[in-house]
């Protein structure tokens, strides 16, 4: 089970590894780098979506682009979710990642870099920091309320999670 609270704004400025997608609704298998717990398991690697969120195992859905209430059982499931809404990096922005030292341990960092929304109306830059002891945070810059989001974690039933916002 996961719980959530508010800490002080502390954005992970780190240099580009990997990825840099251009492309509407896409995703990238990524290596960790380390072993991370999520709900009972350990997964080595995350698939990043475009839209918002990262997935572990199946990567059914991943290019979801309509945010369901969390949890849910419909695809996708066992998903972290800072900003699940409809991107568009063709029409600018990045999503990129890379693996660094955060609040005192290994982390991969994914970053949503100026990213709009499908019908380009303002740009989007957060970031989703996966720690090495399973805890994670979102870092926002600047969020256009335009659309509709959801933001959370879900088990890999969709049977389990924690909705932040919606």
């Amino acid at each position: 089970s996961h719980s959530y609270s508010t800490v002080g704004y502390s954005w992970v400025n780190c240099s580009r590894t990997g990825w840099g997608s251009g492309s509407d609704d896409g995703y990238a298998t990524v290596s960790i780098g380390f072993n991370f717990p999520f709900y009972g398991n350990s997964y080595s690697t995350t698939h990043i979506s475009t839209n918002g969120f990262l997935g572990f195992g199946s990567t059914a859905s991943m290019t979801d682009y309509s945010p369901d209430a969390i949890p849910n059982t419909r695809n996708p499931d066992n998903i972290v979710a800072p900003l699940w809404t409809d991107l568009n990096p063709r029409r600018g922005g990045s999503v990129w990642y890379c693996r660094t030292n955060a609040y005192g341990q290994q982390a991969l960092v994914v970053n949503w870099d100026n990213v709009p929304y499908y019908y380009n109306t303002g740009s989007n830059r957060f970031q989703a920091v996966l720690l090495a002891n399973g805890e994670i945070r979102f870092n926002y810059d600047r969020v256009n309320s335009y659309r509709t989001y959801t933001t959370g974690v879900e088990n890999q039933n969709g049977t389990i999670g924690t909705q932040v916002w919606r």
